[in-house]
């Protein structure tokens, strides 16, 4: 089974065919949509529109309307839900958070985008501390 990783919402729908409609259309039932969302913890990602800055550490804190929030309320610790027979809840338009690899220095606590997750996905990992990632070491040339 493919697992199509979706940390932000532009990544899976758009004015075009959603980014897994090909995956989708070449495997059936073979393919899964999942997205990957935590609760709190830390990511990298460059302040401001700076291309050029190295990424610097963002904290986030689990929140109350997201659905993120719901999650970590739902049950503790990390979690996969199948979303093919879910709660109706997930059936219906939640705030995701969406943060890039650009992010305003405060206000990226208050980004959010809307989703319907058993619409949009097939099933939710759900971790509920995040850590940075770290920047593999400069190849030598």
């Amino acid at each position: 089974m493919g697992a199509q990783r979706a940390p932000r919402e532009g990544h899976i729908r758009g004015p075009g065919p959603a980014l897994g409609s090909r995956l989708r259309e070449r495997y059936g039932d073979r393919y899964s949509a999942l997205a990957l969302l935590f609760g709190k913890g830390s990511f990298l990602a460059r302040r401001g529109d700076d291309l050029q800055a190295p990424p610097a550490r963002h904290r986030i804190g689990t929140g109350t309307r997201s659905i993120e929030a719901h999650l970590a309320d739902a049950l503790k610790g990390d979690y996969y839900i199948d979303l093919r027979c879910t709660a109706p809840w997930l059936r219906a338009p939640q705030a995701q958070r969406s943060f890039g690899a650009n992010v305003p220095r405060f206000s990226y606590r208050f980004h959010t985008t809307p989703l319907v997750p058993a619409k949009d996905y097939d099933g939710i990992a759900f971790v509920a501390r995040s850590t940075c990632s770290h920047p593999l070491p400069q190849a030598e040339e």
